[in-house]
C-alpha cells in the first residue's frame, strides 16, 4: 500500500481588508472577478506550494517473526543445557556425542558466560528484540526502508556475534556445539535475509512516525532485558536445585544398591542378556563347534565363562569356579568355558597382552576334539607359574605338541587341526560374542543370563551366586 504524507509550508499572510459595504464589496468582486482570481492565484502560487513524501509501509514481517521465534527456542533450550550442564557436569547432555561434537565443553567453558550471564540469556535477548523489530509495523506507521535499515543492524550484529562464537568454539575449544552451531545458522540465514530486504528497498524513501525510534527501543527492552534478568538470577537457583535433587537420587540409589546387595548378595547384574544370544551349543556339528563344558546339560544355573588361557586373572577364577562348583554340587550347574584370547593376532579388539593366547586356545579347541579341552586349558593356567624362561618353552609350538601327547591326545590329528585353521570360526565367534555382551577383560562371567560382577576369586562368593539362582527354580 503506498500513503502520501504532504508537509506544508505555512500560510500567507491575512488578505487585505475589505471595505465593510457588503454592497459595494460583491460588485467589486462581481466586476473585477477575473482580475481577483488572477491576482490570488499568484499569490497564493508563491506562499503555499505543497511538498508531498510517497513511500511503501512496512507491514508485519513474518519471516522475520518466525526466525525470531525460532533463535529464541533455540536460545532458551542452550540455556537449560548450560544451566543442567553445570549441575550435573560436563557430558551429561543429550547433544554430547562424543569428545569433539560436545555441548558440555562449549558451554561449560570459559566462553560459556558474559559477565556471569549464560550466552543462552544473551541469545534469548537478541531474538527478543528481532521478534519486536518485526512487531513494530503493528504498533507504529513506519516504511519498509525504515524497518529494512534497522532489521539489516541487528542482523549485522548477530552474524558478527555469531561468527566470533563459531570461531572460539571450532579453534579455541575445538569442539562442536550442535546447539550453538544452530544458532549461527540461523544468525546467518537472517543476515541473507536482512541483506536482500535492504538492496530491495534502499531506494525507496525512509519515514517513520516521531515516536517510531521510541517504540522500538521500548520493544527491544520489554522483549530483551527480561531474559537478561532471567540469565542473571535463575542459573543458581536452578543449579542448586538440581543439584540436592541428583543428591537426593544419589543417596536413594545408593540405598537402592544396598538392599539389592542384600537380597543377591554376588553382586549380578539385573538386566538378562537375550538368551538366543548366549545360547550353549552342545554340538560339534552345528554351528562354528561345540562349546566345551562340564555338569549337567540339564542343570538348571548355566554359568558361562569367557576367559583367556594366559589370564592370570582366569586361573584364579578358575580355581575359585572350581571350588565352589564342589560346594553347590557340580551336577546342579552346567559351566561353560569360552575362549577370549587378548592376543591381537586373532582377536582385533586386543593389543599384544597375551601374545601366546591365540596359539594356545586354538590347541586347546583342538586338543577338545579329542576329549581334552579341559585337561589343555588347565595345563595353560598352571604354566603361569613357571620361570619366565620355563613358561616360553612350554607355551612354544614344541611344548604344546609336548603336552598334548603327554595327556593322550593322537598328534598327528592334533596337529592337523592346528595347521588346518578349523577352529578359528569358532574362537571369532565366541570373541564377537563377548564384544556384544560388553566384554571389557577376562575372565567375565555370565549365571543364567546375567553378568556376575562380584569378587570372581572368591569362591564363596561364587557359590552364594549360583545358590541364589538354585533358589529361585
Amino acid at each position: 500500500m503506498f500513503l502520501s504524507k504532504p508537509c506544508f509550508l505555512s500560510e500567507s499572510d491575512s488578505e487585505s481588508s475589505h471595505g465593510s459595504n457588503s454592497e459595494s464589496n460583491s460588485e467589486s468582486n462581481s466586476e473585477s472577478n477575473s482580475e481577483s482570481n488572477s491576482e490570488s492565484n499568484s499569490e497564493s502560487s508563491s506562499k503555499s506550494s505543497p511538498t508531498s513524501i510517497t513511500f511503501a509501509a512496512a507491514k508485519l514481517d513474518i519471516i522475520t517473526l518466525l526466525l525470531g521465534f525460532f533463535g529464541f527456542s533455540v536460545a532458551l533450550y542452550a540455556l537449560m543445557e548450560h544451566i543442567q550442564a553445570k549441575a550435573g557436569g560436563a557430558g551429561n547432555l543429550q547433544c554430547d556425542v562424543n569428545e569433539v561434537v560436545s555441548c558440555s565443553n562449549v558451554l561449560t567453558s570459559e566462553y560459556g558466560e558474559f559477565l556471569g550471564i549464560p550466552l543462552g540469556a544473551f541469545g534469548m535477548a537478541f531474538w527478543g528484540s528481532v521478534i519486536g523489530l518485526a512487531l513494530l509495523p503493528k504498533i507504529v506507521e513506519v516504511s519498509k526502508r525504515y524497518q529494512a535499515n534497522w532489521r539489516l543492524f541487528a542482523a549485522s550484529v548477530g552474524v558478527l556475534v555469531a561468527g566470533l562464537l563459531a570461531y572460539t568454539s571450532y579453534f579455541i575449544l575445538h569442539s562442536v556445539c550442535l546447539i550453538c552451531s544452530t544458532t549461527q545458522i540461523t544468525c546467518l540465514v537472517f543476515f541473507a535475509f536482512s541483506l536482500f530486504q535492504f538492496l530491495k528497498h534502499k531506494k525507496e524513501p525512509s519515514y517513520a512516525n516521531p515516536n517510531a525510534f521510541s517504540k522500538l527501543i521500548a520493544l527491544g527492552l520489554a522483549l530483551g532485558v527480561p531474559p537478561l534478568v532471567a540469565g542473571l538470577i535463575a542459573p543458581g537457583i536452578l543449579i542448586d536445585i538440581m543439584k540436592s535433587k541428583k543428591a537426593e537420587t544419589t543417596t536413594n540409589a545408593k540405598a537402592t544398591n544396598e538392599q539389592t546387595k542384600k537380597a543377591e548378595p554376588f553382586g549380578s547384574s539385573q538386566t538378562p542378556f537375550a538368551m538366543d544370544l548366549i545360547a550353549v551349543n552342545k554340538s560339534n556339528y552345528v554351528g562354528n563347534g561345540e562349546d566345551y563344558r562340564k555338569g549337567n546339560d540339564n542343570a538348571k544355573v548355566v554359568m558361562q565363562v569367557f576367559t583367556d588361557p594366559q589370564c592370570p586373572a582366569c586361573r584364579m577364577a578358575s580355581q575359585s569356579i572350581e571350588a565352589a562348583l564342589q560346594t553347590v554340587g557340580t551336577d546342579k550347574v552346567l559351566y561353560v568355558a569360552r575362549l577370549y584370547p587378548l592376543d591381537s593376532s586373532c582377536n582385533p579388539n586386543a593389543g599384544p597382552l597375551h601374545p601366546r593366547a591365540c596359539a594356545l586356545t586354538t590347541a586347546t579347541r583342538c586338543a577338545g576334539q579329542q576329549g581334552k579341552f579341559w585337561e589343555m586349558l588347565h595345563w595353560a593356567y598352571d604354566s603361569q607359574t613357571l620361570s619366565e624362561e620355563e613358561r616360553a618353552a612350554a607355551y612354544s609350538d614344541g611344548g604344546i605338541r609336548k603336552h598334548a601327547q603327554s595327556v593322550g591326545v593322537n598328534i598327528q590329528q592334533f596337529q592337523q587341526c592346528i595347521d588346518s585353521k578349523v577352529e578359528i570360526a569358532k574362537i571369532k565367534a565366541d570373541i564377537d560374542l563377548g564384544n556384544k555382551l560388553g566384554l571389557r577383560g577376562t575372565p567375565f562371567i555370565i549365571i543364567n543370563g546375567r553378568q556376575f560382577d562380584g569378587n570372581h576369586g572368591n569362591p564363596e562368593i561364587l557359590a552364594s551366586a549360583l545358590r541364589s539362582e538354585l533358589s529361585k527354580n
